[in-house]
């Protein structure tokens, strides 16, 4: 990042090397450390005497005092100096010669995120010091913090990069992933992952509920479908024939539509025809009325990233009347509660210590019940939960969802709009409407599980290795 791309906040002096120098090898920080050197060594007198601020940002850096000294050309005990007289801007840690940036760096102060400095990097702080910032999206389920993290921000703001980073270095082995990915985001940038279109891909019958559903489920995505609320008499029909065909050794969506439509009532019976004939037809139901061999086929696989689409995507707002909706919004409104309700099932069958990752990406199409659902389970089942909106109310409007967020990344947004919402998830009581407008693509707040605040760049996540 150059002078002339900042336009606000404390700026670099020269281009910024810490996204790249933190994760390569020393002798490649030296010659990058050097080509800096070079580079002040071109700027006016008053530039080259800031090189006592050179010392505490190489220190950041992980340079020893030695190499530090050697960089600038000054003594050992000097550096010692003015590492010393500033304590907290120092960030030191020893360094072996010629090998790469330690995985485990005992002596690194950071301002925020994970305490634990084994934890993945992530980016820096852009404020008066540059510090390292480390995070596993587990730490907060580890220390029985809130475990959901809020990745709020406009299109284009750098959320999928960031979420992408966690995802391809999650920090711990084994580590089973699923990415809810309607725009295909995650895809594109990924090929090599495992991907389902749920409605297109998905063996027949998969997204049967009747095959891994709780009764109130089954219940839920029936509401969705119909044209309009259950009267009292209808829900209780409906309950009926879900109980009914339950107890069948093999239940299955289209054996329950049957049901319905032969029962004498004309509501539940034009329902049963509804189902059966027009929701039936639609392009991509076939993963909830046909047939398999009456086993759960599972969309995910453990222990890899599972990027999951939808073919049909009317993305529809799920607080809306149902009486606004078409045939089409409808339907796929129930296929997004389905899709979290087997992804729900599919992680409850793994060992509860294993551990999960869920990105539910444009968190704002799902209905808020059915994500809420998931959010309580991450305790149990060790699951860190990703909530990926442009707007902060998709979060904050649903409060059994905002009291499971722990920690929040806020992106540019529309301040007017969204500044109330960003600064109760960043637990922050100033007044941050200008700095939400001025971020740049890819520089965030971060608000952190034990509530501190910064100023984060995040820095591209790594090159993806095999298997993830």
């Amino acid at each position: 990042m150059t002078n002339n791309e900042r336009t606000t906040g404390p700026s670099p002096r020269f281009d910024d090397p810490r996204p790249y120098l933190m994760q390569l090898p020393l002798r490649t920080r030296l010659a990058k450390a050097n080509q800096i050197l070079v580079k002040l060594d071109e700027f006016s007198e008053s530039v080259r005497a800031t090189r006592n601020d050179a010392v505490i940002d190489l220190a950041s850096l992980g340079f020893t005092y030695a190499e530090i000294g050697e960089l600038l050309g000054v003594s050992v005990t000097r550096v010692k100096q003015l590492i010393d007289s500033e304590p907290k801007r120092a960030i030191t840690v020893d360094v072996a010669e010629n090998s790469d940036f330690p995985l485990e760096r005992p002596h690194l102060t950071t301002l925020v995120g994970d305490s634990n400095t084994s934890a993945p990097y992530r980016g820096y702080t852009t404020g008066v010091m540059a510090t390292p910032v480390f995070f596993d999206p587990h730490s907060a389920l580890k220390r029985n913090r809130p475990p959901a993290i809020a990745i709020i921000g406009a299109p284009g703001a750098g959320k999928t990069v960031l979420a992408d980073s966690i995802v391809s270095n999650p920090g711990s082995s084994d580590v089973t992933s699923v990415v809810l990915d309607p725009k295909g985001d995650f895809a594109d940038l990924h090929p090599t992952w495992r991907q389902v279109n749920v409605t297109k891909d998905a063996l027949s019958g998969t997204l049967d509920p009747f095959r891994f559903a709780a009764t109130d489920v089954i219940l839920g995505v029936l509401r969705h479908l119909h044209h309009g609320p259950f009267s009292e008499e209808m829900e209780h029909i409906v309950l009926d024939c879900i109980v009914a065909e339950q107890r069948h050794s093999t239940p299955t969506m289209l054996a329950f539509a049957e049901r319905l439509r032969a029962n004498p009532n004309r509501e539940a019976s034009a329902f049963g025809e509804m189902l059966t004939q027009q929701v039936a037809a639609i392009p991509g139901a076939d993963a909830i009325f046909g047939p398999n061999d009456g086993g759960v086929l599972s969309l995910i696989s453990a222990g890899e990233v599972t990027a999951l689409r939808q073919a049909v995507n009317q993305i529809s707002d799920p607080n809306l009347d149902l009486l606004d909706y078409s045939l089409t919004n409808r339907f796929s409104l129930a296929i997004r509660a389905l899709l979290l309700a087997h992804v729900e099932h599919a992680l409850r069958q793994l060992p509860k210590a294993a551990p999960k990752l869920l990105v539910i990406d444009a968190v704002e199409i799902y209905p808020p019940a059915d994500i809420a659902r998931l959010a309580r389970m991450g305790r149990s089942h060790n699951l860190a939960l990703i909530l990926m909106a442009q707007s902060p109310d998709h979060v904050t409007g649903n409060p059994m969802l905002r009291n499971t967020v722990g920690t929040t990344f806020a992106f540019r947004l529309n301040p007017q709009r969204d500044a109330a919402g960003m600064s109760e998830l960043l637990q922050s009581g100033a007044n941050l409407t200008d700095d939400l407008r001025t971020l740049h693509p890819g520089e965030c707040f971060m608000c952190d599980a034990d509530g501190r605040l910064e100023r984060v760049q995040i820095a591209a996540p790594p090159t993806p290795t095999h298997g993830r």
